[in-house]
């Protein structure tokens, strides 16, 4: 599956910890932080913090787990303004390592955006902690209360001189108010992100940042929150001095003073240029979408580890699986056959390395386990930088195309095999009648020669006689294949067939232990067929189940009725068919018994598909086969 931010910083940790120290190393400002081991076990548990708030931002951290950089901080002894601005800066740092690694690894434009903004948030987060903390140092309000000697910058004590570097040095904007809302204090960033002058916001009530589109609950919410918890935390609609209205993410966290609340701070975030990153990213999601929901193709992306990206309506139509079901879960798994999985693994790893096989067909099963062929146009997906991300597949189902092209074949191949079929017959039939002939009249000679011939000889001829006859039941069965007559197509009572059928196999059955089981409880519809030649289909079926249970068993029939059609399965309880015959199961002339001509199978075939049905099987070695056709409930042929 795609990492999240949050993991991928956690599998990378020591790594940026090692370019953090670096980095700072590198920093004659920054170095004493890890030349001095109490500062460096201070970064360390920073580092800690910093990881445990990016996996807890995931799921929505508590106070308490929030609360945890003001301990560490509160620990420290030498904690002083001079600290919190290096800390500021080292925070810098670290959030440029990060970004640089997020940028790296994370492909998709909207889950960076997304990854930048959680991130933004802790940092975020772990600065006001800081500037909480030196606020509650020291006596902050008294000093800002006096008379200022100039418009900016004021001049403060020299013990929070370095403290006020840091409030100005930090990226986020930062207001300092009195409990009733006045602008006490505002850092340049602030007043850079909504256009003001220094002098024009301090002694302003915050009401000059209200949005007309901001409503008095979000307001009423968040002064409830800071009451009763001490603190907010949220997004929300702000107004430039422009009027321009941009969303930002704000912090309000209140400073006591011995012991009660003076004042408050708010940090806020300006979002305006990742929410348009984000819409137009939106926007053009939709129409990318859009457009491939609309394509009369089956379109499917995958990720480096066959994970599904991409999956659009027309293959939700032909698979049966929703965009839901199979986002985030491997393809192959899914909808491979076990047995073509090799042979799509090899297809699937030359694309990702870049040798395209450009075009490519194979079986997906869909939802019901039906197969369908598709016929793939394949291309590898580049991320932004170029680099191959995975594999995007472009298809057509051709089953159907497939399906009608073999059964042109078929029939083209039936025709000649007909035509040479009847050519060889003809040939035999004469001789085999002079050879009958003959045998008949010497039977007469040997019987008026009564004593004087043996015995042996009337064995002999026996067994010639017996011989021409299964030669002449063999010419004849191959001159009916080649001139299978037209289907004459009559409304028929397909239930009355089937029980006319098994009446007359029963005994047979019965002779050899099989036991017939009929399952026809349906009202079956009056259909439309040739009933000389289904009686032929099915008798061809029920005898191949018969002598596929050598040793007894069940055959089961059933019929029942589909939305389009009737169904007709012949089950046996034998050995199975083998996997290495299944293909040739309908090939004329094929046969695995000794005394078969192989032409039952591929005549029921081509009887069922001039009635505008279908034939197929389902076998497992060792349980049985099933054989079922389906007929039409509705004819294109017209009945007179």
């Amino acid at each position: 599956m795609v990492l999240t931010y949050s993991e991928i910083i956690e599998k990378n940790r020591s790594e940026i910890l090692k370019k953090w120290l670096d980095a700072l190393n590198a920093d004659n400002e920054l170095k004493f932080l890890i030349e001095e081991p109490k500062h460096k076990q201070l970064l360390e548990r920073l580092h800690a913090l910093l990881l445990a708030r990016f996996e807890a931002s995931r799921f929505g951290a508590d106070s308490g787990e929030a609360n945890k950089g003001k301990a560490i901080f509160a620990q420290h002894a030498s904690f002083d303004a001079n600290l919190a601005l290096k800390l500021c800066k080292v925070l810098i740092v670290y959030k440029q390592i990060v970004a640089d690694m997020l940028e790296q690894a994370i492909a998709s434009p909207p889950d960076l955006v997304r990854a930048y903004h959680s991130i933004d948030a802790v940092f975020h987060e772990i600065n006001v902690q800081i500037f909480e903390h030196c606020a509650k140092e020291y006596p902050l309000l008294k000093t800002l209360a006096q008379p200022r000697k100039s418009s900016k910058g004021s001049q403060l004590p020299s013990q929070l001189n370095l403290f006020y570097k840091a409030f100005q040095h930090s990226t986020d904007g930062i207001i300092i108010t009195d409990l009733d809302g006045t602008i006490l204090e505002a850092n340049q960033a602030f007043v850079d992100i909504f256009g003001y002058e220094y002098d024009e916001v301090i002694g302003k009530n915050t009401r000059i940042l209200r949005a007309a589109s901001t409503r008095d609950e979000i307001y009423n919410e968040m002064w409830a929150s800071i009451t009763e918890k001490g603190e907010w935390k949220g997004e929300i609609v702000n107004r430039r001095k422009t009027g321009e209205e941009i969303p930002v993410w704000v912090s309000i966290t209140p400073i006591y003073e011995s012991g009660k609340v003076v004042a408050y701070m708010a940090v806020e975030i300006d979002l305006s240029e990742k929410k348009k990153i984000e819409n137009e990213l939106v926007k053009e999601k939709k129409f990318t979408e859009s457009l491939l929901d609309t394509a009369n193709s089956l379109i499917v992306g995958l990720n480096l580890r066959g994970e599904i990206t991409l999956f659009n309506k027309k293959l939700e139509q032909v698979t049966g699986y929703s965009r839901a079901d199979v986002l985030g879960k491997s393809w192959i798994d899914i909808f491979i056959p076990a047995h073509e999985r090799p042979n799509v693994y090899e297809v699937f790893n030359n694309i990702v390395n870049g040798e395209l096989p450009s075009y490519y067909e194979n079986i997906i099963l869909n939802k019901s386990g039906q197969p369908r062929l598709i016929a793939w146009n394949n291309a590898p997906i580049h991320n932004e930088k170029n680099q191959i991300a995975g594999a995007l597949g472009i298809g057509q189902d051709v089953t159907e195309q497939k399906r009608l092209e073999t059964q042109i074949l078929q029939s083209e191949r039936l025709a000649t095999i007909g035509q040479m079929a009847s050519k060889v017959a003809h040939e035999i039939r004469n001789p085999l009648s002079s050879i009958s002939l003959n045998a008949e009249l010497l039977e007469d000679e040997i019987q008026a020669a009564g004593q004087a011939v043996s015995e042996d000889a009337e064995v002999l001829l026996q067994s010639i006689i017996s011989e021409v006859d299964r030669v002449e039941k063999l010419t004849e069965e191959y001159l009916q294949f080649s001139r299978l007559p037209e289907a004459d197509l009559c409304a028929d009572d397909l239930l009355s067939l089937v029980q006319e059928v098994l009446d007359f196999i029963e005994p047979e059955a019965n002779s050899v232990g099989v036991q017939i089981i009929k399952d026809y409880k349906e009202n079956i519809p009056t259909l439309v067929f040739d009933r000389q030649q289904i009686r032929r289909v099915l008798f061809n079926i029920a005898k191949n189940a018969i002598e596929a249970m050598k040793h007894g068993g069940i055959m089961r029939v059933r019929l029942q009725v589909k939305p389009d059609d009737v169904e007709l399965a012949i089950s046996d309880t034998g050995n199975g068919i083998p996997e290495r015959h299944r293909e040739r199961v309908f090939e004329p002339f094929f046969t695995t018994k000794d005394m078969g001509t192989g032409l039952g199978l591929a005549i029921s075939q081509q009887i069922i598909q001039e009635h505008g049905g279908s034939i197929f099987f389902e076998s497992q070695p060792g349980k049985g086969t099933t054989f079922c056709f389906r007929l039409p409930k509705k004819q294109k042929q017209s009945i007179e």
